[in-house]
């Protein structure tokens, strides 16, 4: 892709990238840019995502719009909830989180991200999104949120209905 204005260059954000063993599929890459114009400024954000082959090919798979600059992504491993598919969860810098269900082939937004992921469910986020991370054992999911607050938010979930166990919210 060619940057829209003259001058301008891309920049990485962020990526994360999650194995997917099927077809001729090894792995599903997702990354995002921001376009920063002539004065280094940031102009727009979007992401791409690519489908990595068994040949060791790197195949463009879709763009993904981005409404305002993009913090932080993470594409979840399949697990039972979310009836088998990965999610990409992105996290904006300011303070919005979005969510996309990612297949090899296709990509489809997810309209309510907090019925999927309830532990994200908090009505403002006290910042932007710097890092995530999210650990899964046969019955529960332990989630942590870190934010460029300094604010830690750590959660406990049950798997079978994506019920909320306990969350606490850390600042430093």
């Amino acid at each position: 892709m060619e940057p829209e204005n003259r001058g301008s260059l891309y920049e990485l954000g962020c990526c994360d990238l999650s194995l997917e063993c099927s077809g001729d599929c090894l792995a599903i890459l997702a990354v995002f840019w921001t376009e920063l114009n002539t004065n280094n400024v940031p102009a727009k954000c979007f992401g791409s995502i690519y489908r990595i082959t068994k040949k060791q090919n790197v195949v463009f798979c879709k763009i993904i719009p981005s409404p305002s600059m993009v913090a932080c992504c993470r594409l979840t491993d399949r697990k039972s909830f979310t009836a088998d598919h990965h999610c990409l969860l992105v996290f904006s810098k300011d303070a919005q989180v979005s969510a996309y269900r990612v297949e090899p082939t296709f990509i489809e937004k997810i309209d309510d991200v907090f019925e999927w992921f309830p532990s994200l469910a908090l009505t403002n986020l006290p910042g932007g999104t710097l890092r995530t991370s999210c650990k899964i054992c046969q019955t529960y999911r332990y989630s942590a949120v870190g934010l460029d607050t300094g604010v830690i938010i750590a959660s406990v979930c049950e798997i079978e209905g994506n019920v909320i166990l306990d969350r606490c919210v850390f600042l430093n």
